[in-house]
Protein backbone atom coordinates (compact mmCIF):
# COMPACT_ATOMS: atom_id res chain seq x y z
CA UNK A 1 0.00 0.00 0.00
CA UNK A 2 1.02 4.14 -0.23
CA UNK A 3 0.54 5.90 3.09
CA UNK A 4 1.44 9.30 4.23
CA UNK A 5 0.75 11.41 6.96
CA UNK A 6 -0.02 14.75 8.50
CA UNK A 7 2.80 16.42 10.00
CA UNK A 8 3.09 14.54 13.82
CA UNK A 9 0.54 12.01 12.63
CA UNK A 10 -0.19 8.50 13.42
CA UNK A 11 -1.53 5.86 12.16
CA UNK A 12 -0.78 2.06 11.60
CA UNK A 13 -1.93 -1.17 10.13
CA UNK A 14 -2.75 -4.16 12.21
CA UNK A 15 -2.94 -7.93 11.08
CA UNK A 16 -4.72 -11.01 12.82
CA UNK A 17 -7.02 -9.07 14.45
CA UNK A 18 -9.88 -11.06 16.47
CA UNK A 19 -13.33 -9.80 16.51
CA UNK A 20 -14.01 -11.58 20.12
CA UNK A 21 -12.10 -8.88 21.76
CA UNK A 22 -12.99 -4.96 22.20
CA UNK A 23 -10.30 -3.21 20.36
CA UNK A 24 -8.07 -4.28 17.07
CA UNK A 25 -4.79 -3.33 19.28
CA UNK A 26 -5.61 -6.03 22.32
CA UNK A 27 -4.95 -8.62 19.74
CA UNK A 28 -3.63 -7.38 16.47
CA UNK A 29 -0.09 -6.88 15.63
CA UNK A 30 0.76 -3.23 14.15
CA UNK A 31 2.96 -2.03 11.50
CA UNK A 32 2.99 1.52 12.30
CA UNK A 33 2.91 4.54 10.45
CA UNK A 34 4.12 7.67 11.64
CA UNK A 35 5.45 10.86 11.22
CA UNK A 36 9.17 10.23 13.19
CA UNK A 37 10.63 13.31 13.35
CA UNK A 38 7.45 15.48 14.39
CA UNK A 39 5.37 12.62 16.72
CA UNK A 40 6.80 11.90 20.31
CA UNK A 41 6.54 7.64 19.16
CA UNK A 42 9.50 8.30 16.33
CA UNK A 43 12.13 9.12 19.44
CA UNK A 44 11.22 5.34 20.61
CA UNK A 45 12.96 2.83 17.80
CA UNK A 46 10.39 0.22 18.93
CA UNK A 47 7.24 2.77 18.37
CA UNK A 48 8.43 4.30 14.90
CA UNK A 49 7.95 3.78 11.43
CA UNK A 50 7.69 0.36 10.35
CA UNK A 51 8.06 -1.28 13.92
CA UNK A 52 6.02 -3.89 15.12
CA UNK A 53 4.54 -1.17 17.82
CA UNK A 54 5.93 -1.32 20.66
CA UNK A 55 8.10 -4.42 20.11
CA UNK A 56 10.67 -4.95 17.36
CA UNK A 57 12.59 -1.49 16.34
CA UNK A 58 12.89 -1.20 12.23
CA UNK A 59 16.31 -1.94 11.15
CA UNK A 60 16.93 1.44 9.64
CA UNK A 61 15.53 4.36 8.32
CA UNK A 62 13.94 4.59 5.05
CA UNK A 63 10.90 6.83 5.89
CA UNK A 64 10.64 9.56 3.11
CA UNK A 65 10.17 13.29 3.85
CA UNK A 66 6.64 14.50 5.03
CA UNK A 67 4.37 15.02 2.55
CA UNK A 68 5.51 12.13 0.40
CA UNK A 69 3.71 9.08 -0.14
CA UNK A 70 5.88 5.77 1.24
CA UNK A 71 4.80 2.40 0.61
CA UNK A 72 4.39 -0.28 2.94
CA UNK A 73 4.19 -4.38 2.74
CA UNK A 74 3.43 -7.00 5.47
CA UNK A 75 4.00 -10.00 3.89
CA UNK A 76 2.66 -13.12 6.47
CA UNK A 77 4.01 -16.95 5.34
CA UNK A 78 2.17 -19.20 8.53
CA UNK A 79 3.82 -17.80 11.49
CA UNK A 80 6.41 -15.67 10.21
CA UNK A 81 5.73 -12.19 9.17
CA UNK A 82 7.99 -9.29 7.64
CA UNK A 83 7.37 -5.55 7.63
CA UNK A 84 8.34 -3.53 4.49
CA UNK A 85 8.83 0.27 4.11
CA UNK A 86 9.90 1.84 0.69
CA UNK A 87 10.71 -1.72 -0.61
CA UNK A 88 13.29 -2.15 2.37
CA UNK A 89 12.87 -5.36 5.06
CA UNK A 90 12.81 -3.36 8.05
CA UNK A 91 11.29 -5.85 10.44
CA UNK A 92 11.17 -9.54 10.31
CA UNK A 93 9.64 -12.22 13.26
CA UNK A 94 8.06 -15.37 13.74
CA UNK A 95 4.95 -15.47 16.14
CA UNK A 96 5.54 -18.79 17.44
CA UNK A 97 9.21 -17.82 18.41
CA UNK A 98 10.66 -17.66 22.00
CA UNK A 99 12.19 -14.36 20.65
CA UNK A 100 9.02 -12.37 20.50
CA UNK A 101 6.98 -14.26 23.34
CA UNK A 102 9.86 -12.81 25.81
CA UNK A 103 9.03 -9.20 24.00
CA UNK A 104 5.87 -9.27 24.73
CA UNK A 105 5.67 -10.72 27.99
CA UNK A 106 8.11 -7.60 29.01
CA UNK A 107 5.55 -5.20 26.80
CA UNK A 108 2.92 -2.90 27.52
CA UNK A 109 1.02 -5.74 26.10
CA UNK A 110 1.97 -8.59 28.54
CA UNK A 111 -1.96 -8.63 30.42
CA UNK A 112 -3.41 -9.25 27.07
CA UNK A 113 -3.85 -13.14 26.75
CA UNK A 114 -5.64 -12.76 22.87
CA UNK A 115 -2.25 -10.76 21.79
CA UNK A 116 -0.57 -12.29 18.72
CA UNK A 117 -2.62 -15.44 19.44
CA UNK A 118 -4.81 -15.42 16.39
CA UNK A 119 -3.75 -17.70 13.19
CA UNK A 120 -6.01 -15.52 11.05
CA UNK A 121 -7.53 -12.38 11.68
CA UNK A 122 -9.03 -9.40 9.92
CA UNK A 123 -6.62 -6.03 9.26
CA UNK A 124 -7.53 -3.01 10.96
CA UNK A 125 -6.37 0.66 10.31
CA UNK A 126 -5.34 2.38 13.54
CA UNK A 127 -6.57 5.80 13.60
CA UNK A 128 -5.43 8.59 15.97
CA UNK A 129 -7.62 11.63 14.39
CA UNK A 130 -4.89 12.50 12.42
CA UNK A 131 -4.91 12.75 8.43
CA UNK A 132 -3.30 10.02 6.88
Amino acid sequence: MEWRVASGGNSGVISRVSEALPHAWQSGLEMQLLDDARHPDGQIPETSAGALYGLIAPRQKVLRPIGCFNTARIVVRDSYVEHWLNDVLVVAYDLHSAALAALVAHSNFKNLPGFAREARGHIALQHHGDSV
